[in-house]
């Protein structure tokens, strides 16, 4: 027990310059931010704190209705993700284990920038969909999925990354149940 402690005092010291310097940039970001969000920026020759940006913030419409359409494009995508996450990491969970199991993990590694144009090019209106669904013989000229007010690339993009990372975390624990109960 005693070498455990003198180990953990150890690495805490070895680490605890990289964490001043996280730390202390994060904090100094934080603090600038919110210095200048409450009007306090020097550089443009403003020198009072004040509250009047926020409550005329808050007194815009347009920002509200910004605010709820983000809410509900958040809730939206974070329930199906979790909901379809869910049954994902249980049915990988029942398989064997194999490359066609694991090829659900790949979403999880991709960046956000990665998986932002992945969406773009399969769902844009001259996308991969679209040629494929000419190919087929649909006419798809009018339906835009990229470009339009109700969000559903956002939500695409947010379930394409949180449904694997659902299924990823979950694995472990749905792969420890006996099977008498799945």
């Amino acid at each position: 027990m005693k070498n455990n402690k003198i180990v953990f005092k150890k690495d805490f010291f070895m680490i605890m310059p990289s964490f001043i310097i996280v730390f202390g940039v994060t904090a100094c970001v934080f603090f600038n931010t919110l210095k200048e969000s409450l009007g306090y920026i020097p550089e443009l020759f403003l020198h009072k704190l004040t509250l009047e940006y926020y409550l005329l913030l808050i007194q815009d419409k347009i920002f509200l209705k910004s605010v709820v359409f983000s809410f509900v494009i958040a809730l939206v995508s974070a329930s199906m993700s979790t909901f379809f996450g869910v049954f994902l990491g249980y049915y990988i969970s029942k398989q064997e284990k194999s490359f066609k199991n694991s090829i659900y993990k790949l979403p999880v590694f991709l960046s956000y920038i990665a998986s932002a144009i992945l969406i773009y090019n399969t769902y844009s209106d001259k996308g991969f969909l679209y040629h494929l669904f000419k190919i087929v013989g649909i006419n798809l000229e009018n339906i835009n999925i990229i470009y339009n007010s109700s969000g559903i690339a956002v939500i695409l993009l947010y379930i394409f990354k949180g449904i694997p990372f659902m299924a990823v975390s979950l694995y472990p624990f749905f792969s420890k149940i006996d099977f008498e109960y799945k």
